[in-house]
């Protein structure tokens, strides 16, 4: 089994390090090798391009963008499907997000709802395609595509249907008001059966999805721009925290067509770099959801939840940002915890 691994700025080389380690106990566990293949290139942080004058940080972004798209191209080619990343600079992400068409795809359950909420992270203003920086202003340009929005509802629907169920609810969640009711036309034309919502009405309803008397499934496809901030609505109303979140992110450019990436959902936390005060439980949840997506299981996402409990009720991890013991120390413990978990069920059964 191989594994990409992309190492931002700030706090991303502890949280590499403790996904090496919990995947490589998570393959020792199920007796097959795994093999991380690591990108060479260490991408700048946020705060690392922060202060930089217009010209230098656009060529650290040319580059960095260079290096993430040609590693993701050759490790597809060697045939790698499945990476992890830390937080790297949004300009570089959110432009290889449009280059290679990515998508961003959580799963929770809402209420007695199952959720499957879709970032289109492959078009709109996030997804810039150029801009320019003159003194006090900044002229940018992007576009949408039916094409696009056509193929990102093909994928999400052909990829959450089995989870939801049948008579899921489809919501596309764009500002679909604006360039001549255009995205509003497409969505009609492409799910005539979904709803397009304005941003307002899909956070009431998602928030009112809790107090539902019924079971149906929601698929929602948000432009990026609204999907930032609706993440935020459905961490919350799915009782997780920022800082201990990860996400699944698909790309379906023809070139890496189907690579998955997860990643932490929190920054890059430069502040505490090299201090091994990063909270670890994001990266193993990440680790622990990849090893289901390729095992087809949910066994080591449930041991790791067992674990990270666990590790609430003994103070290993003092709060939803604090732990009481070294980054790395941390996560050794807790991963220790989850394979336990894994193993009893193979020691059970073989007496």
């Amino acid at each position: 089994m191989q594994i990409g691994l992309i190492t931002g700025g700030g706090t991303g080389p502890e949280l590499s390090e403790v996904f090496v380690h919990a995947a490589e106990a998570f393959a020792s566990t199920a007796g097959d090798p795994v093999t991380i293949v690591r990108c060479p290139h260490v991408f700048r942080s946020f705060t690392e391009l922060h202060g930089l004058d217009l010209e230098a940080c656009s060529q650290i972004v040319a580059r960095d963008l260079a290096e993430l798209a040609a590693f993701d191209r050759s490790f597809y080619r060697a045939g790698g499907r499945l990476a992890f990343r830390t937080a790297i600079n949004a300009e570089t992400l959110y432009a290889l997000r449009r280059d290679l068409e990515g998508l961003k795809i959580s799963q929770a359950i809402v209420g007695n709802r199952r959720v499957a909420f879709v970032r289109d992270q492959a078009q709109g203003f996030y997804a810039c395609e150029g801009w320019r920086g003159v003194p006090g202003t900044i002229e940018f340009h992007g576009s949408f595509s039916k094409d696009k929005l056509r193929r990102i509802y093909r994928y999400a629907m052909a990829h959450t249907a089995e989870w939801l169920g049948a008579g899921a609810e489809v919501w596309f969640v764009y500002k679909h008001h604006l360039f001549a009711n255009s995205l509003a036309d497409w969505a009609a034309e492409i799910c005539p059966a979904g709803t397009i919502l304005q941003p307002g009405m899909a956070f009431a309803k998602l928030s009112a999805a809790r107090q539902a008397d019924h079971d149906r499934g929601i698929l929602l496809i948000a432009g990026n721009e609204i999907g930032d901030l609706l993440q935020e609505v459905f961490i919350d109303q799915t009782g997780f925290h920022r800082e201990t979140c990860c996400a699944r992110n698909v790309y379906l450019h023809a070139d890496v067509e189907g690579l998955v990436e997860y990643q932490t959902v929190h920054g890059s936390a430069d502040d505490i770099a090299g201090q091994q005060r990063v909270n670890p439980v994001a990266a193993l949840r990440a680790a622990a959801a990849l090893f289901d997506e390729a095992r087809v299981t949910s066994r080591h996402s449930e041991a790791m939840e067992k674990a990270i409990e666990a590790g609430y009720e003994t103070g290993l991890l003092h709060s939803l940002t604090r732990i009481s013991k070294p980054t790395s120390q941390t996560a050794r413990q807790l991963v220790e915890i989850a394979v336990q978990g894994l193993s009893a069920p193979v020691a059970a059964a073989s007496r």
